[in-house]
């Protein structure tokens, strides 16, 4: 029982020694995601939900083609906990996350809302497509590797393990 506590410790106190200082944009989660890969990250960015997806979005993204020939959207798809059970540990900032997430799919309103997360980046696996018709000079590649993607219609470049998450609230003014 020691043990795993020491142990549980240690993973705690890496996180938080591998977490940047400042948040990053989605952008540098996109483009540079290979060096954040399946490490602990906070992103910065607008909130995009709907009923086939959550992400965080940015702007800034260098444009990519996902494996079904379409572009990529400058997001991070968000995979979440069920914070409705106890034993996920949820903070109180990703409960509220999630409940203003709800009420904005059934509003369908459309304001921008700011928010931070925090978790785990992955970028998606690559697959072997074939060539629809295959070349008819030997030795030239009948397919390629392409990025499969994240999410609804694999429209999203990376995917957030997410952890933690807060709302961005507007400074009152005169702060």
């Amino acid at each position: 029982m020691f043990a795993s506590l020491i142990g549980l410790v240690s993973v705690i106190l890496q996180i938080n020694a591998e977490r940047p200082a400042a948040p990053l944009s989605v952008a540098e989660a996109v483009n540079d995601g290979s060096k954040y890969i399946n490490h602990p990250v906070t992103i910065a960015g607008v909130l995009t939900v709907s009923m086939e997806f959550t992400a965080v979005s940015g702007s800034g993204c260098t444009e990519r083609i996902n494996a079904l020939k379409k572009p990529y959207a400058c997001a991070v798809s968000l995979s979440l906990p069920d914070c409705a059970r106890p034993q996920t540990g949820c903070s109180q900032s990703l409960i509220e996350l999630r409940n203003r997430m709800r009420r904005l799919v059934l509003s369908r309103e459309r304001t921008p809302v700011p928010i931070t997360v925090t978790g785990i980046l992955q970028l998606p696996p690559k697959i072997f497509v074939e060539y629809t018709q295959p070349p008819v000079i030997s030795g030239l590649p009948k397919g390629e590797y392409v990025e499969m993607g994240f999410g609804h219609m694999n429209a999203f470049p990376a995917q957030l393990i997410v952890m933690d998450g807060r709302l961005i609230l507007a400074e009152k003014s005169g702060q």
